[in-house]
């Protein structure tokens, strides 16, 4: 079926006017987002259809009403308090056959929708690969397959990963590749047991060629569309490693500890003390409002570009490191001086991290620093009767350490010009609007937020005056208590040495005479052995 060219859309606004749209992974981390930046931005679109399924124990229904209380969409309720009417709620599962669509739904959807959003993914690095290629590789199958048959289709946006050719390439342009494993082949998985002795070579053979399942299944997933949505208006998304936001609609808002924000709370918490990553490496980070600016600004500009050339299907990797980059040793410091400024009340220990690029010194840190520590902790809680222990959660951010270190200890080059166009392409009120422009982005203010985020809504801390004061005071007494151990340490290293050397000196003083006196006669009178 193809889909007719219409006259483009003179504005950002102009295009969601009377919109129809689809978002798959409405209750995730960017699909709320991009629910709140929608309604409040297009007050003129027309209905917001989210594809939800039951998840543990909760309906759609159940699981819609429980983001809607979450603090993100406080801005939206007081703003547009009438914007539920605006949500169609579509009992859906992406996994299963034909999107577990009803037949009733699926008309609904196939005669209104206009815009596609497929946000929804599995972004566990460890995911087992069939449930992974289930979740990001069949559903983007039938997602697509959906939006085909939608007559009225004005763009359809798929969100992948900037690091979804990551074993392929270290120069990353806005262009589609061509996996090793294509994902007629890599779908096949799905038809095998999990005990087949094939499925464990199959795994063997595709973790030598990307770096995880997630990247994996979203490099299959982009030839998917490059081969099966040519011709219709599709455009790929990629963003790099995606953290809080930075001011829209609330400052340092994140609902979940993927990546380094896990680190970087258990840091804060004076859990974690070294970390797994090349200090001098760039840091791909960009904060989430931006990366949904960036997004819901994609369609509008890809689908001018189809009205051109509508075997186009563009690209777009949104980076920081191309325009605004920082260092993981960067980042570190200044999350360290953001941790400083914003004490947690709660804090178990002073905070410090020690990065280093080196495996082997990796894990004599986590021996000494982490587990060691935490042997000592966990004793003691033990015989108090408290039932929190910290060796469970160093052997869950060892986890996430290991997933991490291939981004934290290599390198690329994003080339971001369909970015830089899209963003020149706007008017200064869209701009306003919409900022995504990541050169605009200060790292020590955005840190700072993204610190008391953590705070917030991870560690159930407080930011008024009180909180701090108490806070500050208990991280001034972890800070004398961590300064006493490290001089304690520090002397007792001494002593060691200084024993040592004693010892040696007096375990093999008579030999060394001895030898001297042999090697050297003439001296037998001016070395004697001393009683």
């Amino acid at each position: 079926m193809r889909i007719q060219v219409e006259t483009a859309a003179e504005t950002v606004a102009d295009f969601y006017k009377n919109g129809e749209i689809l978002l798959t992974g409405g209750t995730g981390f960017m699909g709320k987002l991009m629910i709140d930046k929608i309604l409040r931005s297009f007050p003129d679109i027309n209905n917001i259809y989210l594809m939800v399924r039951n998840k543990r124990g909760l309906t759609p229904e159940e699981r819609v009403e429980k983001i809607f209380k979450t603090a993100i969409f406080d801005p939206l309720n007081r703003e547009v308090p009438d914007f539920r009417s605006k949500i169609k709620l579509i009992p859906a599962d992406i996994e299963s056959e034909n999107l577990g669509l009803s037949p009733e739904n699926k008309k609904l959807l196939l005669s209104k929708v206009n815009i596609v959003f497929h946000c929804a993914a599995s972004v566990r690095f460890d995911e087992e690969l069939q449930i992974g290629v289930k979740t990001n590789l069949y559903a983007t199958s039938q997602m697509l397959n959906l939006a085909k048959q939608c007559p009225h289709l004005k763009m359809f946006i798929y969100v992948s990963t900037a690091f979804s050719h990551f074993k392929m390439r270290t120069n990353v342009e806005e262009k589609l590749y061509k996996p090793d494993s294509s994902y007629r082949e890599l779908i096949q998985v799905l038809k095998l047991s999990p005990n087949d002795p094939e499925l464990k070579q199959l795994k063997k053979k595709y973790s030598k060629e990307n770096a995880n399942t997630y990247c994996l299944t979203k490099a299959a997933s982009e030839e998917l569309l490059s081969e099966e949505g040519r011709s219709y208006p599709v455009c790929i998304f990629r963003p790099s490693i995606v953290i809080s936001t930075a001011k829209d609609p609330i400052p340092g808002w994140i609902d979940n500890l993927y990546g380094p924000t896990g680190l970087v709370c258990g840091a804060q918490a004076g859990i974690i003390r070294s970390v797994l990553a090349d200090p001098d490496v760039k840091a791909d980070i960009v904060p989430v409002d931006f990366v949904a600016n960036a997004l819901v600004c994609a369609p509008w500009d890809a689908r001018q570009r189809y009205q051109k050339d509508n075997s186009s299907m563009p690209v777009y990797n949104y980076v920081s490191s191309k325009d605004n980059p920082i260092t993981w040793s960067d980042f570190s410091i200044k999350s360290q001086m953001a941790q400083l400024r914003n004490p947690s009340s709660q804090g178990l220990w002073h905070c410090f991290v020690l990065l280093t690029r080196h495996r082997t010194i990796y894990c004599l840190h986590n021996l000494l620093l982490h587990y060691l520590f935490g042997y000592i902790f966990d004793t003691c809680a033990w015989i108090s009767g408290n039932k929190f222990r910290l060796l469970p959660i160093y052997d869950k951010m060892g986890k996430v350490v290991s997933a991490l270190e291939p981004f934290s200890t290599k390198e690329w080059i994003f080339d971001n010009h369909n970015v830089q166009h899209m963003w020149n392409q706007l008017s200064p009120f869209e701009q306003n609007q919409f900022p995504f422009n990541i050169e605009s982005l200060n790292w020590d203010d955005y840190l700072d937020k993204y610190v008391q985020g953590l705070l917030v809504h991870h560690l159930n801390d407080k930011m008024d005056l009180e909180t701090r004061k108490k806070a500050k005071k208990r991280y001034k007494r972890l800070t004398i208590a961590h300064q006493c151990v490290k001089s304690l340490l520090y002397v007792s290293v001494v002593l060691l040495i200084w024993s040592l050397l004693n010892y040696i000196l007096w375990r093999f003083k008579d030999s060394y005479i001895s030898y001297l006196n042999t090697r050297f006669p003439h001296l037998r009178s001016k070395v004697t052995p001393v009683e």
